[in-house]
């Protein structure tokens, strides 16, 4: 009986795993956009616009501030751990044991990548968790974290069509992602836990309660001086209208 578990877990995780192509793609990584269409002569006869709006910016090209707001969000250790953060897997079960549902789910920065590239179409089970633990380790062996965190934030869903760091900072604050304060950082990096409720002015109060949230622990981790949370909390948040 062990044996057959055994034998069905492993083919089980082996399928899910065929999921994940050859890593060396993700060097020159661009979303598809949109497709285009060649006839035999190689002459583009179509552009056919694709589902996803977003554009691809440098990690150099996002402020630091917004870094360091999302990895107190998402991934406090993400330069110590190799994908997978024990510390934040433990924590994660007790807060869900104590609330009895889930409230913090513990995946990293590396794991949501992988789940967000490889496996978002897959069921949630315990077989993709192990699947999605597995392609985090190789893209933490074939990548530096730099370059982890610059595809994440290109990649993570932000809300309201927010597809990338820097589509999210124009659709909610009219900038570049090199242009947030501190106050807007927070905010942003505050949406990727719920991003349905991002975009929607009805959650504004959530969202900024979130903001706050955020920005204590950036306080907290020492990202931010008390000059700057003080001033960071106080700070006003103009919206780009629509």
């Amino acid at each position: 009986v062990c044996a057959s578990i055994a034998l069905y877990l492993f083919v089980s995780i082996w399928l899910e795993l065929r999921k994940v192509p050859d890593l060396s793609f993700l060097d020159h990584y661009q979303p598809v956009g949109y497709v285009q269409i060649y006839d035999r002569n190689d002459k583009l006869i179509a552009s056919i616009e694709g589902g996803e709006k977003r554009k691809i910016i440098p990690l150099s090209q996002v402020t630091k501030h917004l870094q360091r707001a999302v990895l107190t969000a998402e991934d406090r250790h993400f330069y110590e751990h190799h994908g997978i953060d024990p510390i934040g897997v433990a924590r994660a079960i007790l807060v869900n044991v104590v609330a009895r549902h889930a409230v913090q789910g513990g995946s990293t920065i590396t794991q949501q990548l992988a789940k967000n590239l490889f496996f978002e179409d897959s069921k949630r089970s315990l077989i993709t968790k192990i699947a999605e633990a597995i392609a985090s380790s190789q893209l933490e062996n074939h990548f530096t974290k730099e370059k982890i965190l610059e595809l994440y934030l290109n990649e993570v869903y932000f809300g309201n069509g927010a597809y990338g760091i820097e589509q999210a900072a124009n659709l909610y604050f009219d900038k570049s992602a090199s242009q947030l304060t501190i106050a807007e950082s927070a905010y942003i990096a505050g949406l990727i836990r719920w991003p349905a409720r991002g975009g929607d002015a009805q959650y504004r109060r959530e969202n900024i309660s979130r903001q706050h949230d955020v920005l204590d622990k950036m306080r907290e981790y020492a990202y931010i001086s008390d000059d700057q949370w003080d001033f960071a909390k106080q700070q006003p948040l103009f919206f780009k209208s629509r």
